[in-house]
């Protein structure tokens, strides 16, 4: 009869039907009473006992007194739809499901639990009242696990307070009986105190945190042992990581919360296994950005950001960490907002924009300082290395890459003291502390650096090769070869299968194998592998570095007439399509505004984009765009 009267039509799969159109239902809805529609729901759900999920929904709207097997069904939907990233909507499931609770407890956590999916999915003010109707009743009823982790979660992402985030979940796990959470929860808290600690970098709190799961032993999921290792200490704990990542990969992807997978991601820059998992980290971002949770959204951005940034591909890092600010500014997360800040100071580092990337040093270091986020105040030192690094600034370089471990030691618990083994040394070596330098390379050669990655094997190697002071192989007369020279380290070093994936190291350690041999009298070879070096940073846009490697070429006779120079009157690399379409735009005449509500960005992040792309073109104004866009217009739409 509906059907006959134009108020229903079938759906897409045949099957089924639905209104009209969206007026109609309206009306429909409007003029029933409230039993009418418990009625409705009630038949609807009746006949949809195929589709648990949505029997789910139609049961809750139909009840009318608690009823735990309706919560139950709810809880499981809201499972269903955090993986596939409907967060906002799990956070409706679980609310409800709370409300029809008849248990005062199961109420609590499940509220604490939607104000944990709620935080994460930018809905900061309904996570802060869910947390506070969850609160309420009698003590014993409140789940001290679900609120605490809850609170405690948006404390550090909103505020930055680390410290106060991590004393306040430690005191839960040790004063709350250990019987009192489920599996999840307690999983969830443990994981959560994990990522506390990465974000503080002192070896006192990661102590603490070691202490918990070894008191917890084997109800510790193997997976946060993983993410232990990863982010706690990979000079130490890091050679198993990448084999443990693609053990558990299958189950992460299939059965795990959204926030679980977003942290294997991180695990895997960490081991420099971003590649391995690209895809998923981009499935991810995808997912989460309409109705998910943000944060992972967020998350996700960050770690291609840093992949961008190891693959060389700058103007993407760009773009991708201006994004991820513009959200987390959006949605009140100021640890994000600092994060991305950094990667954005970084690619002004490795370009050789020494004002900007000092501003974003600056900021980084100060926010962190203050909150005592070590892994801020460690990346800020990493920009203030590179930075320093690239002008020739040998006593700075050092001076920052030192606050972050001591020469010949690895910080526990650093997250750029590895990382950084080459900076180091690179700095120690130019700033005349070649014994320093020295017992550095060996450091991490010791420490087996070469078993975690192609970039550490990479890395490793170099640093030998550029401490080392043996000029040729020899044999000692009996038969025992003695240490290998700077040569074969070099080209051992940069044949490490899959290190040139991280195109600006890669490049780097080419710089400094071309200036060995230039040293050494070497120079054909020397010009060789410097051009190559010059031609990698020219593509990759590290400026100081490119001309680095122009000097080098001088040295090595090669004429400056010779000498690859970058034309300031021409493009120096090509246009992104979205950049083309800004570019093409402001052009026209249109403001930064006028194009942002176009393509739907902020006037801000229109003004980034032009930033980056009058270099490209070759020019310094908006008045210039039109001439510059008729040179490179055939090669930019061809991307």
């Amino acid at each position: 009869e509906a059907v006959a009267l134009g108020l229903l039509v079938r759906d897409s799969s045949g099957i089924g039907h639905r209104f009209r159109h969206p007026l109609v239902r309206s009306a429909i809805v409007q003029g029933s009473t409230a039993s009418e529609r418990r009625a409705a729901h009630a038949d609807l759900a009746a006949v949809s006992a195929a589709y648990p999920e949505r029997q789910a929904w139609h049961l809750a709207a139909a009840a009318t007194e608690p009823d735990e097997g309706i919560a139950l069904a709810l809880v499981g939907a809201a499972r269903l739809v955090t993986l596939r990233g409907g967060a906002s909507s799990a956070v409706s499931a679980l609310t409800r499901a709370a409300e029809l609770s008849p248990n005062i407890k199961d109420r609590s956590r499940r509220l604490a639990d939607a104000a944990y999916i709620a935080g994460q999915s930018a809905q900061l003010e309904v996570s802060a009242r869910l947390l506070e109707e969850s609160r309420r009743g009698p003590v014993d009823d409140v789940d001290p696990y679900a609120t605490t982790v809850s609170e405690m979660y948006i404390l550090l992402y909103r505020n930055g307070e680390v410290n106060d985030a991590h004393r306040g979940l430690l005191k839960v796990l040790r004063t709350a009986p250990t019987d009192a959470a489920s599996p999840e929860a307690l999983q969830r808290a443990l994981n959560v105190l994990i990522t506390f600690s990465l974000f503080s970098g002192d070896a006192r709190v990661w102590a603490s945190t070691d202490a918990e799961l070894e008191r917890f032993g084997s109800r510790v999921d193997p997976i946060s042992h993983v993410l232990r290792d990863a982010w706690g200490d990979v000079a130490r704990a890091g050679h198993s990581v990448r084999s443990r990542l693609a053990e558990n990969f299958d189950d992460v992807e299939a059965n795990r919360e959204p926030w679980t997978a977003v942290r294997y991601a991180v695990a895997a820059f960490y081991v420099d296994a971003v590649a391995d998992y690209r895809h998923y980290v981009h499935r991810i971002v995808d997912q989460e950005g309409a109705t998910g949770a943000i944060t992972n959204m967020m998350v996700g951005l960050e770690v291609l950001a840093l992949d961008y940034i190891a693959m060389g591909e700058l103007d993407s890092a760009d773009a991708t960490a201006l994004q991820g600010r513009e959200l987390a500014e959006a949605h009140g997360y100021a640890l994000f907002a600092h994060q991305f800040m950094g990667y954005l100071g970084m690619t002004a580092a490795l370009r050789g924009h020494t004002g900007e990337a000092e501003r974003y040093r600056a900021a980084v270091d100060r926010w962190g300082r203050e909150r005592a986020v070590g892994l801020l105040v460690q990346y800020a030192s990493l920009i203030g290395t590179v930075s320093a690094l690239g002008r020739g600034d040998w006593e700075g370089a050092y001076r920052h890459a030192s606050s972050v471990t001591t020469p010949g030691t690895f910080s526990p618990h650093s997250e750029q003291a590895p990382r950084m083994v080459l900076d180091l040394v690179e700095a120690a070596v130019f700033s005349g502390r070649k014994d320093q330098a020295r017992a550095h390379a060996l450091a991490a050669r010791d420490a087996g650096f070469e078993s975690i990655s192609a970039r550490y094997k990479l890395m490793t190697l170099a640093a030998l090769a550029i401490t080392s002071e043996n000029a040729d192989p020899t044999d000692d007369g009996v038969g025992r070869q003695a240490p290998e020279t700077p040569r074969s380290l070099y080209r051992r070093a940069l044949a490490v299968d899959g290190a040139s994936e991280f195109a600006f190291d890669h490049a780097r350690v080419r710089l400094d194998y071309g200036a060995w041999l230039r040293r050494n009298r070497e120079l054909t070879l020397a010009r060789d592998e410097l051009g190559q070096a010059l031609t990698a940073f020219e593509q990759i846009g590290a400026m100081p570095w490119a001309e680095r490697a122009r000097q080098e070429l001088r040295a090595a006779g090669v004429a400056a007439t010779q000498v690859p120079q970058t034309d300031s009157h021409r493009p120096v690399s090509r246009l992104s399509p979205q950049e083309t379409e800004i570019a093409e735009l402001a052009a026209q005449g249109l403001t930064n505004k006028q194009i942002g509500a176009q393509l739907f960005l902020s006037a801000r992040t229109v003004g980034s984009h032009l930033y980056k792309i009058f270099p490209k073109l070759g020019i310094s104004s908006r008045s210039s765009l039109g001439r510059a866009l008729e040179d490179v217009r055939p090669e930019s739409h061809n991307d």
